[in-house]
């Protein structure tokens, strides 16, 4: 605890916070909501999870509310994925406090960042520990393995770390955390210059721990801090529109990169436009047929004829065409 690491350098940092709620108050949804989401000031609080690896408490009010302890490497989004819950958190808080309050924040810095917490009254962490990397230790960009994230109601991109340059990644934890403590962690940064701007992290268990020990319990919110524009570096933040364009050009590639899983009609009609029409001819009429979203199956058929062109462009340069023939040929021996 005393290797004097900061949330700006090494993108994580243990902070001292005593919280008023009891160890059983943690597990209602409602109350986490009520009362803890209000211990912070100009930060909106997205979403908590709580945990623990025992089936201690109950989680009673949301769905995967409670969760076990996530023992893979990873971070919970990615630039894209981020600037889009910039904006969803934005339009929340305009609901709530007016345009006058969030517009200074329109434009200027924004740090989605986690608040972990061990929520036991009366035991330290003594094992499961939240384990984190100082992102100044990565090799970039080797060290980043994008992967999609899908699960009912929500599709992104979140990022796994290779162990190619595994020697040079410094690993930390803090032992015997209190229920007083909290680790702040980003989850990403829109300030290009600062030195760490995401933080891969996993549970580690302790291999040195013997004995019986209590289960970790701890709780996870995710926050959205915006900060006025005066007080940042000089940033261009995608528009709305721009962040909306460029989730949608990675959900058709998606949808290309899954075309086995199509209905077997639909597939054969892709394979069949792409290898008789060719990559050019054939991928500009499935990428229409796609934007056109006839049965509404990507949310697409309402967009505004404006929208629909950025889209297509967007995909074009991102290079959806040689994608869609590479996958065409690839199943053209199995239609």
């Amino acid at each position: 605890k005393n290797h004097h690491l900061n949330l700006h350098s090494h993108s994580f940092e243990l902070v001292r916070h005593p919280t008023f709620l009891k160890t059983s108050e943690f597990y209602q949804s409602s109350k986490v909501k009520d009362l803890y989401y209000e211990d912070a000031s100009h930060v909106s609080c997205i979403h908590h999870q709580t945990r623990n690896g025992g089936g201690v408490g109950s989680g009673t009010d949301e769905k995967r509310i409670l969760q076990q302890y996530a023992t893979d490497i990873h971070t919970d989004t990615s630039p894209s994925d981020a600037e889009n819950i910039f904006w969803d958190t934005l339009r929340q808080v305009e609901s709530e406090r007016g345009r006058e309050y969030v517009e200074r924040f329109r434009e200027g810095r924004f740090l989605y960042v986690n608040a972990w917490r061990n929520i036991d009254d009366h035991n330290v962490i003594m094992d499961n520990h939240l384990a984190l990397c100082d992102e100044t230790s990565l090799v970039k960009p080797d060290d980043y393995i994008p992967y999609d994230y899908i699960e009912e109601g929500y599709t992104g991109t979140h990022t796994f770390l290779s162990s190619r340059n595994a020697d040079k990644h410094r690993w930390y934890y803090f032992p015997r955390m209190s229920k007083d403590e909290v680790i702040l962690f980003k989850q990403y940064d829109s300030d290009v210059h600062v030195p760490a701007r995401m933080c891969f992290h996993a549970s580690a268990s302790d291999p040195r721990v013997t004995g019986a020990i209590s289960q970790r319990q701890s709780i996870e919110v995710r926050c959205m801090a915006f900060f006025p524009r005066e007080h940042v570096s000089a940033y261009k933040r995608p528009t709305e529109e721009e962040v909306r364009v460029t989730l949608t050009v990675s959900q058709l590639l998606q949808v290309i990169q899954y075309v086995h899983l199509w209905p077997k009609r639909d597939c054969a009609w892709f394979v069949k436009t792409m290898i008789q029409k060719g990559e050019e001819k054939g991928g500009t009429e499935v990428l229409e047929e796609l934007v056109r979203d006839r049965r509404n199956d990507l949310g697409l058929k309402k967009s505004t004829p404006t929208f629909a062109r950025a889209v297509k462009e967007c995909a074009l340069a991102e290079g959806f065409l040689s994608f869609a023939m590479k996958i065409a040929t690839g199943l053209k021996d199995q239609i």
